[in-house]
């Protein structure tokens, strides 16, 4: 059986341009009480959002203008106060006391010659501040996109990569497990002949014991905003992931897919949806200053577990930090926090799942490919959107942006 990536079609030049010249970023959250602990595991997962715009990226004109935008793109990372986003998303994940956090989104931005922006060693330094100590299981990096910029008036390289990651609490025991990079993605092209940049999706992965309680194996994974077809192949490749694992599993993570989309009914026939009708998760607008949450695509799905008392966190507006640019919400997701009760495991899967291949891989380097894509003058034909205003493409958009860019950049040099 051929896999996702010999079936799925890349979205097209013309239709990524359009997407790109119109997608935002952002992240979002809700306030809760210190939970108590369970009999089980608590698992949470939150999306930490980029909170900046990669709109004037595709606009220059010129190389000066250009590596002008791509520095104001590290610049405005750090206006958005990634030290204080972060720190309330801390306190947050603290107060609900998870034993396993899935993140998305956790990215770095970074500038040879000055400081990096890591969004995920600014959210562990935070959670040291807080009376609860989490510890990194599995960072999975799916994605790496380089520009030429100008930060300070000096020329440097602008680097975004795009990391998945599993924490877990002091005193809960982690195995390694390989991550995963899923063979269906986003194919990006370069020009007129057929060279491609692939964004890709994956999962970070962990093998999880909670005080003394059953091994489970967690998955924390982001899967394509941009084309349903994609994002379909993606939970098959997921769904085909768990059911090759012995044993109990828990995928959790931001699968841009609501109940009623394909991509979701296809990890729901593999695994038990359990974090239930929490209310929208997604999305606040791409620089976190407005906007309103819509759309439920941030879940979790287990074998092997009931799931109780699902709830949202970063969602209370007294969440909302004071920046030189006015107040902006820590992230543009809500986040979703579910307790776990181990149940006899059946001795077959839920149902027959296609096994695509999955690739176990670590830390990928940006790739292209010279496979030209079908149709490369015509949109997508899963009537998918690709609104670069619709909230909640995250750091899609700024790959696809900064990928633009260079498109733009071979054009004009």
């Amino acid at each position: 059986m051929p896999s996702p990536s010999d079936t799925t079609p890349g979205l097209t030049r013309r239709t990524v341009l359009h997407s790109a010249a119109t997608v935002p970023f952002a992240a979002s959250v809700v306030g809760v009480a210190r939970a108590e602990p369970s009999g089980g595991p608590r698992i949470a997962t939150l999306n930490l959002g980029l909170g900046v715009s990669l709109t004037p990226v595709l606009f220059a004109e010129d190389e000066t203008q250009r590596r002008r935008v791509v520095g104001d793109l590290y610049e405005s990372v750090h206006a958005s106060d990634v030290p204080g986003r972060m720190a309330v998303l801390a306190d947050e994940l603290a107060a609900t006391g998870a034993d396993v956090v899935a993140l998305q989104e956790a990215a770095s931005v970074a500038a040879d010659g000055v400081d990096s922006v890591d969004f995920l060693d600014e959210l562990t330094q935070a959670l040291d501040d807080t009376d609860e100590d989490y510890r990194v299981a599995a960072v999975s990096e799916t994605t790496s996109v380089s520009l030429p910029g100008l930060v300070d008036g000096d020329e440097t390289t602008v680097t975004l990569r795009d990391r998945d990651a599993i924490l877990v609490r002091e005193g809960v025991e982690s195995t390694e497990i390989p991550n995963v990079t899923l063979d269906a993605s986003l194919a990006v092209p370069l020009g007129e002949g057929g060279e491609t940049v692939e964004i890709s999706r994956g999962v970070a992965a962990a093998g999880v014991s909670v005080s003394g309680g059953p091994t489970f194996a967690v998955g924390s994974t982001h899967l394509e905003r941009a084309s349903s077809e994609i994002r379909t192949a993606q939970a098959t490749e997921l769904a085909a992931w768990a059911d090759k694992r012995d044993g109990r599993v828990v995928v959790a993570g931001d699968v841009n897919a609501t109940p009623d989309d394909e991509a979701y009914d296809t990890l729901a026939a593999s695994l038990e949806p359990v974090s239930g009708d929490v209310g929208p998760t997604c999305c606040r607008s791409s620089d976190l200053t407005s906007g309103d949450l819509s759309r439920t695509v941030d879940h979790v799905f287990v074998r092997g577990f009931d799931g109780t008392d699902s709830t949202r966190f970063v969602t209370d507006d007294d969440l909302r930090i004071e920046t030189p640019e006015g107040e902006r919400w820590p992230s543009d997701h809500a986040g979703v926090v579910v307790n776990l009760d181990a149940v006899p495991l059946e001795t077959a899967s839920p149902s027959a799942t296609p096994t695509p291949t999955v690739t176990t891989q670590s830390s990928p380097e940006p790739t292209t490919s010279s496979t030209p894509t079908e149709n490369p003058t015509s949109p997508p034909t899963d009537g998918t959107s690709t609104s670069a205003d619709a909230a909640g493409f995250g750091i899609l958009a700024s790959l696809v942006a900064l990928v633009v860019a260079a498109v733009r950049a071979r054009k004009h040099d």
